[in-house]
C-alpha cells in the first residue's frame, strides 16, 4: 500500500507541475524547446518509472515510506516556490526572458531555484519505488542533469542582465539545496 500513495503523490505533483506550466509560468513567448523537450522527457521518464516501480512492486529494497516523505518534501518545496513568485511573471526553463528582478523571499532567501530543487526531488523520490532499478537511476541522472543545466544558463543570464546585483544574491544563498549545494 505505501507504494501505491508513493505513485499517487508523484502524479499529483505531476499534475501541480502541468498547472504551473499552465497557469503560473508567464506564456507571453514561444515555449523554449528546451522546455518542450523536458516536458516530453517527465511524460517518458514517468512512464518508465512506473513500468519499474509495478515490476518491483514486491521487492521494494528502501521503505517506500522514504519516498513519500521524498515526493512530500517536493510538494511542499514546489508550494513554497510558488508562493514566492505569485504575480513575479517567472517564464519557463530555458527561457531567454529572464526577470527584471531578484526573487529573493520566501524559499528563495535559502535557495536560488526551488523549482528545479522540487523536480529534482521527484525523480529521486522514483528511486525507492523502483528499488533502484537502473532504468529509474538513468531517468534520474538525465533529469536532474538537464535542470542543472537550465539553471546554469538562467544563472548566465540574470548575472548579464542584472549584474552585481544577482552575484550579490547568488553568494548569500544555496542552488538547490541549503547547506549542501
Amino acid at each position: 500500500m505505501p507504494v501505491v500513495i508513493g505513485l499517487v503523490i508523484n502524479f499529483l505533483f505531476l499534475g501541480a507541475g502541468a498547472w504551473a506550466s499552465a497557469r503560473h509560468f508567464a506564456r507571453g513567448e514561444h515555449e523554449p524547446r528546451g522546455a518542450t523537450l523536458l516536458t516530453l522527457a517527465t511524460i517518458a521518464g514517468t512512464g518508465l518509472n512506473l513500468w519499474r516501480a509495478t515490476a518491483h512492486k514486491d521487492d521494494v529494497g528502501l521503505d517506500p515510506d522514504v519516498a513519500i516523505a521524498i515526493s512530500i518534501a517536493a510538494f511542499l518545496l514546489f508550494f513554497a516556490a510558488v508562493l514566492a513568485t505569485r504575480h513575479r511573471g517567472l517564464s519557463l526553463a530555458f527561457s531567454d526572458r529572464t526577470p527584471d528582478v531578484i526573487v529573493d523571499r520566501g524559499i528563495y532567501r535559502f535557495i536560488q531555484h526551488p523549482f528545479y530543487a522540487s523536480y529534482i526531488l521527484f525523480w529521486l523520490s522514483w528511486l525507492p519505488l523502483t528499488s533502484f532499478d537502473p532504468v529509474a537511476c538513468v531517468v534520474a541522472g538525465i533529469m536532474i542533469a538537464a535542470y542543472k543545466f537550465a539553471a546554469g544558463k538562467e544563472e548566465r543570464l540574470l548575472a548579464k542582465r542584472l549584474g552585481r546585483r544577482y552575484s550579490a544574491f547568488a553568494e548569500k544563498t544555496w542552488r538547490f539545496l541549503p547547506g549542501v549545494y
